[in-house]
């Protein structure tokens, strides 16, 4: 089978992004099989003793990718690793104040981010680090983390669930045809946060659903807005979830790949490739501004010859001790996410116990069409 350009593209940036943040290449860590079950949990005392005693890489890499690297026990090794980035960041900043990173960017755990993602090199995660307080400067984030802190006091002030999470005026309209769950649609507020059994965010994207021209009526701009927005918040939420049970948690995302084009289309209207023209831009931005937040992919719903394609593609590009991060699947794919995520925090329409939200209405309408 043939895959298109974006479809290439997609497999590709879920690939780069499984690699950049993976075990070093002389980490010991056994082969991934191919969609194999996911490692055990390590619990929290053992988390603290294991992290405490890291004095490489490689110790730390591993903690890191079983979700097991403690954000209160802290090994020598490791705090002179972040003292030494946050050395280079205050430097930068002594000579430009506007570049003063906000509380949660200052933090050891957001350090720790940028330091898995140049695998532990101090020199290489401080310049990376500077340069995204520079792009958070441009893009207006800081002022984004202000408004997203305002508008959910109870959940950074402690509680479990957020307050708001259509920060903007547009924002439930571009919901509607750029359809996200990471919270129980059950409610209007509070939202309940899903998380799987490590306590990583469970997000939802339904890629093949995504409506350009409807994006277009609202704007590309406040389009771009609103994936910045999430993704702030996305982060936001991994560093204070991180905070409170003491581990470094990450993101585990669910792909639906219903509908999506892996076919060539020399006829893609135009506001279509200006809008993945603008999601390419934006993507390249939160991949520098927010590293290391993948605990893993699912990209579920391809056809049975596509997900056999796509199999080798990844293997070609990512290392094999990367490979348990990308899990691709057919429709037969329930079971495998429901080794990570228990059924109360995933829809119906995946096994789970949850109704289903909006972009399964959207993919249901768009099988009627066809």
């Amino acid at each position: 089978m043939e895959i298109d350009a974006d479809g290439l593209n997609l497999i590709k940036a879920v690939a780069a992004e499984a690699a950049r943040e993976s075990v070093p290449v002389a980490a010991e860590v056994p082969d991934a099989e191919d969609n194999a079950p996911p490692p055990a949990p390590v619990g929290d005392g053992e988390a603290d003793e294991r992290s405490a005693a890291a004095s490489t890489p490689e110790d730390l890499a591993a903690l890191l990718m079983q979700v097991g690297l403690s954000t209160r026990k802290k090994s020598p090794y490791l705090q002179g690793l972040i003292d030494a980035v946050r050395s280079k960041a205050d430097a930068a900043v002594s000579k430009d104040g506007s570049l003063k990173p906000s509380t949660e960017a200052a933090d050891d755990i957001r350090i720790m981010r940028f330091l898995g993602a140049n695998k532990w090199d101090a020199a290489a995660a401080a310049e990376e680090y500077v340069s995204s307080l520079k792009s958070r400067k441009a893009k207006g984030l800081d002022a984004l983390r202000d408004e997203i802190v305002a508008k959910n006091p109870g959940f950074f002030g402690g509680k479990e669930e957020l307050d708001c999470i259509y920060v903007h005026g547009t924002s439930k309209a571009l919901q509607e045809v750029n359809p996200r769950t990471f919270t129980d649609v059950r409610t209007e507020g509070p939202y309940r946060l899903l998380r799987d059994k490590r306590g990583n965010l469970v997000v939802i994207e339904c890629v093949g659903v995504v409506d350009y021209a409807a994006i277009a009526a609202v704007g590309f701009e406040p389009w771009t807005k609103e994936f910045f927005t999430f993704n702030e918040l996305r982060v936001l939420m991994l560093d204070e979830l991180s905070r409170r049970c003491g581990k470094l948690l990450l993101t585990n995302t669910v792909m639906d790949m219903s509908h999506i084009n892996m076919m060539p289309n020399p006829f893609a209207p135009k506001v279509e490739k200006d809008g993945k023209a603008a999601a390419k831009a934006s993507s390249e931005v939160t991949k520098e501004v927010y590293p290391t937040t993948t605990f893993r992919n699912y990209m579920v719903n391809l056809s049975e010859s596509t997900a056999k394609a796509a199999g080798p593609l990844i293997k070609a590009l990512v290392p094999k001790r990367s490979a348990d991060k990308l899990k691709i699947f057919g429709p037969d794919f329930q079971s495998a996410l429901h080794e990570d995520v228990d059924c109360a925090n995933l829809p119906q329409r995946y096994g789970g116990e949850l109704p289903d939200g909006i972009q399964f209405k959207l993919i249901d309408a768009k099988g009627k069409k066809k």
